[in-house]
């Protein structure tokens, strides 16, 4: 949708309203997991390729958060499985064994910080395209 329209500059002055609209509400708190964050970054990224250039109001400030974003701490871990696990609630984890080990090993990772990294990466990249040479 925003290719159909990205080159229709006629809509300038709405974007930047929605995009100034959407920058304030991802200034606020968000509950841990909670979609809408994800969903209003996606938002913002799919606004730069219509904005380009004159999304550069924006840009400095949003990749301050997702560079934020992508330096999140995923705790990988990796413990004998079986002792007791001391990871933390948020980390998913599997086991597997070895051939020639004696014990299983538990691997845990925080799968939600993984997903933010991930997707602050690919919002980056989004964005670099969007604004080419004013990035």
């Amino acid at each position: 949708m925003v290719a159909a329209v990205s080159e229709d500059r006629s809509f300038l002055a709405s974007v930047q309203q929605v995009t100034e609209k959407l920058f304030g509400v991802l200034q606020q708190t968000f509950a841990q997991d909670d979609p809408q964050e994800l969903a209003v970054k996606e938002a913002l990224t799919k606004v730069a390729f219509y904005l380009k250039d004159d999304f550069n109001v924006i840009a400095p400030k949003f990749l301050e958060i997702l560079t934020a974003d992508a330096n999140l701490d995923i705790d990988i871990q990796q413990e004998n499985a079986d002792l007791p696990s001391a990871q933390a609630a948020s980390n998913q984890s599997f086991e597997f064994k070895l051939k020639g080990m004696e014990n299983k090993t538990r691997v845990s990772l925080n799968t939600s910080a993984l997903g933010n990294k991930i997707a602050a990466f690919k919002h980056i990249l989004k964005i670099s395209e969007a604004m080419g040479e004013g990035f």
